[in-house]
């Protein structure tokens, strides 16, 4: 047995798969997962196997090593996606804490989780919106994922992008401005038509389900997150992501200013953040902390 040349296959096989769904759109892809799953339990007994053999030999192969280190690390980020617990438990031990300041609203530099924190209090505005304006109650649920699922696709038909939507110089004065959710959702009541960009449908949507989640799933709230990403057509892009359970465990874009029609394809085909060409990551954060790039 060539050790060596053996653990160049592995590297290459897992070289080649992240190239592949780098470079994809995902959708001729979503079938290799279920045989990946398999070949990593297979890879899982040979780094056992390999390191017997180095110490049975007594082969010294620095670079074969290395290798199986990488490999390693490879397989413990692949188990952070095993089920909703572990990938929790691997946020907390992996996913950096960092400071992020932006001028919002033209008063001064703030920390961007202060758009979360400062709409939050409006609570009984949020939930009376959420029931009243959208007509959405979340005691029919039986799961968190099918409480996500279904208020996207309401808001989506209630407030479709196409008829909300508007570009913060003509709707605030300012070529960038981050607005409060009661602001956002007086636009909403008010003119019934334009009422805010990409940031304020983030920000609106995460209160909104912030206190559904609260009041039917408060174990699932940290599933919940918003993300400042770069798009390929060039500029910045907020949007909220969630971790869907089931067999993926990772954030899946709950998007609301792009392609309303097409959420439940990006949901049904488990088209996570991090594998997609369209966005590349910048920082998430909740109403309390901004994460380093996941």
């Amino acid at each position: 047995m060539n050790i060596k040349n053996l653990m160049k296959e592995i590297a290459g096989f897992i070289l080649n798969y992240k190239k592949k769904i780098q470079e994809s759109d995902n959708s001729e892809f979503i079938k290799d997962i279920k045989s990946l799953e398999k070949t990593i339990d297979t890879l899982e007994k040979s780094i056992v196997e390999f390191r017997a053999l180095l110490v049975t030999k007594n082969i010294n192969l620095e670079k074969a090593e290395k290798l199986i280190t990488d490999l390693e690390l490879k397989l413990k980020n692949k188990n952070k996606h095993k089920s909703l617990e572990s990938y929790k438990v691997w946020l907390k031990e992996n996913t950096k804490k960092i400071v992020k300041k932006y001028n919002y609203d033209g008063k001064g530099y703030k920390d961007v989780t202060t758009i979360f924190s400062r709409s939050l209090v409006h609570e009984d505005l949020i939930k009376d919106f959420t029931l009243v304006d959208m007509g959405f109650d979340g005691s029919k649920y039986k799961t968190a994922d099918k409480l996500i699922y279904y208020f996207n696709k309401i808001f989506s038909k209630v407030f479709p992008t196409r008829t909300f939507y508007e570009y913060d110089k003509p709707n605030w004065g300012r070529s960038e401005y981050w607005a409060t959710v009661d602001k956002i959702i007086a636009k909403f009541r008010i003119k019934k038509r334009k009422a805010d960009d990409c940031d304020g449908f983030m920000t609106l949507k995460y209160c909104m389900l912030y206190y559904l989640l609260k009041d039917y799933f408060p174990n699932d709230l940290w599933r919940l997150r918003g993300f400042i990403v770069d798009i390929w057509t060039g500029g910045g892009h907020a949007m909220l992501a969630w971790v869907k359970g089931g067999n993926v465990n990772d954030w899946i874009p709950i998007e609301t200013t792009f392609y309303d029609s097409r959420f439940p394809t990006v949901w049904n085909n488990n088209y996570k953040i991090r594998d997609q060409m369209l966005y590349q990551i910048r920082y998430s954060f909740d109403n309390k902390y901004t994460y380093k790039k996941i």
